[in-house]
């Protein structure tokens, strides 16, 4: 480098001490043979440069540092656990507040992937409890720093366990309605339905489901009469737990119609 020399040891390994940073020439010779000739980037703090050599021509490979935070997509809350993957690399844990990791990752949500080389990798970010979607991502790492922030779907939460969710359909005047359809659904990552399940109220406004799996849901009403009296209705984060759930869902009155 310039007028700096380094030998490398029997494994390999060289090293340069206190130069100056900017842009410099770097030869690697052979038995006196030069066989790489190229312009580095010399920055401050340590870097680390790969050189390889071929029978025609030799190479230098440059290296990235990841690095970023891990968050519910729903809710904004940080993830600890999640393991951070680029294939042929040792993986890393994202951290948790209370314990590291043994990989320096210790703040919660947060990790760090260091030494991969750069270009386009891909990172996979997986849950090993089961309850986020995996997500994969493709990156141009450039030398040095790259901050990539991810968010990481929940999957639908349901249980081996039943239980019945009751409840009763009103007007906006307080009057019973029949023939309105309740739907509860769940959604995967894609937003495709991943199950549902469905009942009618009857004339006493009565509506009923018997032994659907616990967990959490959303659920629609819709008037099935042509032409509808009533909006339809929607509400998000409908929790089925143990026992029997009961609701009373207030429906509108639709644009035009007379109920």
């Amino acid at each position: 480098l310039g007028s700096d020399q380094a030998t490398s040891n029997v494994n390999g390994y060289y090293t340069f001490s206190d130069i100056s940073t900017g842009t410099k020439n770097m030869k690697v010779m052979v038995n006196g043979v030069v066989r790489l000739s190229t312009l580095v980037e010399i920055k401050e703090g340590f870097q680390n440069l790969n050189i390889n050599l071929d029978d025609q021509q030799g190479s230098i490979t440059t290296f990235a540092k990841i690095e970023g935070t891990i968050t519910d997509v729903k809710t904004g809350a940080l993830l600890p656990g999640i393991i951070v993957n680029v294939s042929g690399y040792p993986a890393v844990v994202s951290g948790s507040e209370d314990s590291g990791d043994g990989t320096g990752n210790s703040i919660k949500g947060f990790y760090t992937l260091n030494n991969i080389p750069t270009g386009q990798r891909t990172v996979t970010f997986i849950d090993p409890s089961g309850n986020y979607y995996d997500y994969t991502k493709t990156i141009d790492l450039s030398e040095g720093e790259n901050v990539e922030d991810i968010t990481m779907t929940p999957k639908p939460y349901t249980t081996n366990e039943t239980s019945n969710f009751a409840g009763i359909v009103k007007g906006p005047n307080e009057e019973l309605v029949k023939d309105i359809v309740i739907r509860l659904r769940l959604f995967d990552s894609d937003l495709n339905v991943y199950n549902t399940y469905e009942s009618t109220s009857e004339v006493d406004g009565w509506f009923n489901f018997i032994d659907i799996p616990q967990g959490d849901y959303i659920l629609t009403a819709q008037d099935s009469r042509n032409p509808v009296s009533y909006s339809d209705y929607y509400k998000e984060d409908v929790s089925i737990d143990d026992g029997t759930l009961y609701m009373s869902i207030q429906m509108e009155t639709a644009s035009g119609a007379n109920p």
